[in-house]
C-alpha cells in the first residue's frame, strides 16, 4: 500500500459509503455532498469489496456492523486487494455507534485509518477528512 503525501482536493475523489441503514447513508451522503465529492453505496461489506475490486475510491465511510460481511473484514479485505494489486492506499473511516475506545488498536489492526463515532459529529468529521485531503 502506497499513501501520497499531497493532498487531493476532496472535489476530485470518490467516496464510498458502507452502511446497511438508509438513514445513515443520507446523513453520510450530505455530510459528503456539502464539500461537492462524488459518492457511491454498498449496503454491507461483500458489496464494498466488490465494487472496490472494481473501481478504486480515494475514501471509503465504513459502518462496523452489518451483515452478510462486517465492516473490519470488509476493511482486511480492501488493503490485502491494494497490497497484491500495488494500489495506493484508500482512506477508509470507520463510522460506528457500538465503537468504544479499548477497541481503537483492534479496529486500526484490521486497516482503518481513523474511527468515528454515530451520531456524526460534524466537525470531528471535517478534522478528519482535512488530515487527507484538501476541503
Amino acid at each position: 500500500m502506497q499513501r501520497n503525501k499531497v493532498k487531493k482536493n476532496i472535489r476530485d475523489i470518490s467516496v464510498l459509503i458502507v452502511d446497511d441503514n438508509l438513514i445513515n447513508q443520507k446523513v453520510l451522503s450530505y455530510s459528503i455532498l456539502r464539500y461537492g465529492a462524488k459518492f457511491f453505496f454498498a449496503n454491507n461489506g461483500q458489496i464494498a469489496v466488490d465494487k472496490y475490486a472494481e473501481i478504486h475510491y480515494e475514501l471509503i465511510l465504513m459502518d462496523i456492523n452489518m451483515p452478510v460481511m462486517d465492516g473490519l473484514e470488509a476493511t482486511r479485505n480492501i488493503r490485502n486487494f491494494e497490497k497484491i494489486h500495488n494500489l495506493k492506499a484508500s482512506v477508509i473511516v470507520a463510522i460506528s455507534a457500538n465503537y468504544i475506545e479499548e477497541e481503537r488498536e483492534k479496529y486500526l489492526s484490521y486497516g482503518l485509518d481513523e474511527i468515528i463515532h454515530k451520531p456524526l459529529d460534524f466537525n470531528k468529521f471535517k478534522f478528519i477528512l482535512s488530515n487527507y485531503f484538501e476541503l
